[in-house]
């Protein structure tokens, strides 16, 4: 969540080593979408596939099979967001 609000959890299969911003792929400013180095996506090899933003698929496999938590990967590729557990009925 970000500001009390679920957020727009975008990912793609790989960024190539950096996470592009919201705004300069798609003209729109989200605080927790941001451009930044991504060392897990680069040193898993991939190749940018897709448009590169929140969260590479390749890069989380990579610090997964690397002992990096759940949480440590959503809050690289989702900074400044919460996660909320909620309830299934």
């Amino acid at each position: 969540m970000y500001g009390g609000k679920y957020i727009g959890a975008y990912f793609s299969h790989s960024n190539g080593g950096r996470t592009y911003s919201c705004e300069e792929v798609w003209g729109s400013k989200r605080n927790y979408l941001i451009a930044r180095k991504d060392e897990w996506t680069a040193a898993s090899g991939v190749k940018k596939s897709g448009h590169g933003i929140g969260l590479s698929q390749a890069g989380a496999k990579y610090a997964a099979e690397h002992g990096v938590g759940y949480r440590d990967i959503l809050s690289f590729y989702y900074p400044y967001t919460t996660l909320k557990q909620i309830e299934i009925k």
